[in-house]
């Protein structure tokens, strides 16, 4: 076969393997179900189309891993170009108020762009190569989407060259004063101004370590006074520890800074705590800034509180019942893969100390 008779079989070929996208977004008749787009129409309140826009994906992401499954590849690139679709439509919606870009239904459509992302990326490993691009495109459309609804629920993102919120939570950059504006756009991982200073101020491990680990256990504390404002009893893991604690009045806990967190948002910084720690004893280990010995010390004391949150998040199931709130579920979920991870971290990195 001669090379010119080649070049319509390579374009052929390059259009099922997903060649350059359309700059036309489809419309949302051609993304949407039937019942969707009925549903769309019927109802044009900001929170009803999150809560749809959610639903479409959820729907779509059960559909790309099916057809993964299958190796239908054909079907694999239509959904990733609905979804991509869908994070773009998601985008164009404007809340009339500044409240409905704070609604529940606009951080239920955050986590679960979140965790698609997540399976996504799990995802394309397994995929022909020269899919990757089709996958990244999506994930690229909606990651912009996350952006987008975390710069309404926290506060606008801070403008360009600004460093983001992991790097100040989990301590890479150094200590420098914070704007408001720049704090506001900092509460993703849900800490509060003073802890965020307290992580800045502690420049070295063991006293980072401490902050994040003061962090983690303030909010699992909360999320018991919950559980027995919930049940009106004591959390059944934490009983005995808590009867020799001095109990904090109803008063202090109505007036506390973490008063309007919502329980989803207290357990979402107590995993972001725990990956902040990771992350730091990562980098000195990497970078070899410590000794061995230091950073065993403080290894060690992570670990300790490592396998006293861990059973813990047993009582943060049975108040995810009592709550029924997919938002929870979902974080708890997540809070309990990065305690896994720490957990066995610690067991590798002591010898098998704990075990």
């Amino acid at each position: 076969m001669s090379c010119v008779s080649q070049i319509p079989l390579l374009a052929l070929l390059a259009s099922f393997a997903g060649g350059p996208a359309s700059d036309t977004l489809p419309r949302l008749e051609e993304v949407f179900s039937v019942s969707e787009l009925r549903l769309y129409r019927a109802k044009n309140d900001y929170k009803s189309h999150m809560n749809l826009f959610r639903k479409a994906l959820e729907r779509n992401s059960k559909l790309l891993s099916a057809y993964g499954k299958k190796s239908d590849l054909r079907a694999v690139l239509k959904v990733l170009a609905d979804m991509k679709a869908l994070s773009e439509h998601a985008l164009k919606e404007t809340p009339a108020r500044e409240k409905d870009g704070r609604s529940r239904e606009t951080k239920r459509l955050e986590i679960r762009a979140r965790r698609i992302v997540e399976a996504m990326e799990d995802l394309k490993l397994v995929m022909p190569f020269e899919y990757r691009d089709d996958f990244d495109d999506c994930i690229r459309s909606l990651e912009k989407l996350r952006k987008h609804l975390l710069g309404q629920l926290f506060g606008r993102v801070a403008p360009s060259g600004s460093f983001s919120a992991p790097a100040i939570a989990h301590g890479l950059l150094a200590s420098k004063p914070v704007s408001r504006a720049f704090s506001l756009a900092q509460s993703a991982d849900g800490f509060t101004d003073e802890e965020y200073t307290k992580i800045q101020r502690a420049q070295k491990l063991d006293r980072r370590t401490r902050v994040f680990l003061e962090i983690a256990e303030d909010r699992l504390e909360a999320l018991d006074e919950r559980w027995i404002r919930l049940t009106g009893k004591e959390p059944p893991v934490t009983e005995k520890k808590r009867k020799k604690k001095k109990r904090k009045s109803r008063k202090d806990e109505d007036e506390g800074p973490l008063a309007f967190h919502a329980h989803w948002e207290l357990l979402h910084a107590y995993e972001r705590a725990i990956d902040g720690i990771m992350i730091n004893i990562d980098e000195k280990a990497n970078q070899r800034r410590l000794s061995e010995k230091e950073i065993h010390k403080v290894l060690k004391r992570f670990c300790e509180n490592v396998l006293k949150f861990e059973p813990r998040l047993e009582t943060m199931e049975k108040l995810a019942v009592q709550l029924d709130d997919d938002d929870y579920w979902l974080t708890l979920e997540e809070a309990r893969k990065t305690t896994g991870i720490a957990r066995k971290g610690c067991r590798l990195g002591l010898g098998g100390d704990l075990e």
